[in-house]
């Protein structure tokens, strides 16, 4: 879920804190459905993370 991936630092919140808008840390993809949306994300470094699955997945 969205704020799964911002507790462990892979995304990123702006807005309010009643209706955040969440994005994928270092790539700034928005991450659609808000608090509980459910997206995946990767990252080839670690540091930047992309909406979707890995490449070659």
């Amino acid at each position: 879920m969205n704020y799964l991936h911002r507790w462990a630092g892979r995304a990123y919140s702006s807005g309010s804190f009643w209706a955040p808008s969440y994005f994928a840390q270092g790539s700034d993809d928005p991450m659609p459905g808000s608090t509980y949306g459910t997206n995946t994300l990767f990252s080839l470094d670690g540091t930047i993370w992309q909406l979707g699955t890995c490449p070659g997945s």
